[in-house]
């Protein structure tokens, strides 16, 4: 939200006194009793709902151009939302029923319903997104329109106390609403993550076993090569012995042979001899 304007009119010391302001850091700048401290006074008093004191001890002390005794004063104020809307919003200070008017100025359209000190507190809250339970005045008295000597005050005051003023001004719900849904996440990636390391072990397991078996496939390979190796080596030795065996088989059978063949000579020269014997 941005003040560009305010009008002080039968207020303090300010018959009727407008001040435009720059964008960014304004100064006023006067002596002792000007009405400097009004001017922050009255920001306060129309868009926070503050006010020290009693109302009529702002009311100008004098008389009107009728001479009649001054009763009340007014505070004007041009403002324009952070969403680029322009308003006036014009309130009375000590007059018996206090006028609240808010108006759209680029609509030249007034906001009937603000009628009332609750219902412009409740505007100004939703126009700076402050939620209900946040008091303006509170706000104003602690960060905006701080009486001298008093900035540290609140610095001193119980954590409970500490809050309440800090927390509207920092957006404390914010951030809470922030951690609270980081948090969720947080629980959110940390179930996901044990439920990856679960599956990350469960596969580890199974490539482990995968690996212990290919190994022993391996090993079990291995001796099957050597096996092989083994098997045509003694089928090898099997056909030499084989050979061996019938080339000994053979050389039997001629040898069986040799011996017939020499028995049936015995046979027949024992046959000569008898003939011979008996011949004699």
């Amino acid at each position: 939200m941005l003040i560009n304007s305010i009008e002080l009119k039968n207020i303090t010391t300010h018959v009727s006194t407008r001040i435009d302001f720059e964008e960014g850091e304004n100064v006023l700048m006067g002596g002792n009793g000007t009405g400097k401290t009004t001017v922050l006074t009255m920001i306060g008093y129309v868009l926070f709902d503050h006010l020290p004191g009693k109302k009529k001890n702002y009311v100008r002390n004098g008389h009107d151009n009728h001479k009649k005794k001054i009763k009340y004063g007014t505070i004007t104020l041009w403002i324009t939302s952070s969403q680029g809307d322009n308003y006036t919003i014009k309130r009375t200070l000590g007059k018996q029923s206090e006028i609240i008017k808010v108006i759209h100025t680029d609509l030249d359209d007034e906001l009937t319903e603000i009628s009332n000190n609750n219902r412009l507190n409740e505007w100004l809250r939703n126009l700076i997104s402050l939620n209900d339970n946040f008091s303006l005045s509170t706000i104003f008295e602690n960060a905006i329109g701080v009486k001298q000597g008093t900035f540290t005050a609140p610095f001193l005051m119980s954590t409970s106390n500490r809050s309440k003023i800090f927390a509207p001004l920092l957006n404390v719900h914010i951030y809470k609403k922030i951690w609270e849904n980081y948090l969720q996440i947080s629980h959110g990636f940390s179930d996901r993550i044990q439920s990856i390391e679960n599956r990350k072990e469960n596969i580890q397991g199974q490539l482990k076993q995968k690996n212990e078996d290919i190994k022993e496939q391996k090993e079990i390979q291995k001796n099957l090569n050597l096996d092989e190796k083994s098997f045509e080596k003694s089928e090898l030795e099997f056909k030499k012995l084989h050979k061996q065996f019938e080339d000994l088989k053979s050389k039997k059978k001629d040898l069986d042979n040799i011996h017939q063949s020499i028995d049936k000579l015995q046979i027949s020269k024992n046959k000569r001899f008898c003939s011979s014997c008996k011949n004699m």
